[in-house]
């Protein structure tokens, strides 16, 4: 295809773009709500991610997968990503939003 040289073809590169507010958005919301879990559930996700679905105010689904790392078992706490991507090309590389909460190991 080369380098676009109409503004429709850049139109329609931008359809294959995700937009990085809204998802960001989805991300940040998503990260606010781990912090009220229980750390007995957030040291779940040490064992296996979740994966949900959230349709944004755009009409646009978003894949959100939350996945926690464990940082450091004498203090307790993980690092906790949530990643966003619309199924597109950010699935490669998606935004990810990250944030350290306490944990209780089962």
């Amino acid at each position: 295809m080369g380098v676009p040289n109409s503004s429709a073809e850049i139109e329609s590169l931008d359809r294959w773009k995700m937009d990085k507010v809204e998802a960001r958005r989805i991300a940040e919301e998503v990260a606010q709500d781990l912090l009220t879990w229980p750390p007995v559930k957030i040291g779940a996700l040490l064992e296996e991610e979740e994966r949900r679905e959230v349709v944004a105010p755009s009409g646009t689904v978003y894949s959100v997968v939350i996945e926690a790392v464990d940082v450091d078992e004498h203090i307790n706490e993980a690092i906790v990503l949530v990643m966003v991507d619309d199924g597109g090309w950010s699935a490669f590389k998606p935004l990810v939003e990250q944030i350290t909460v306490p944990i209780v190991l089962t």
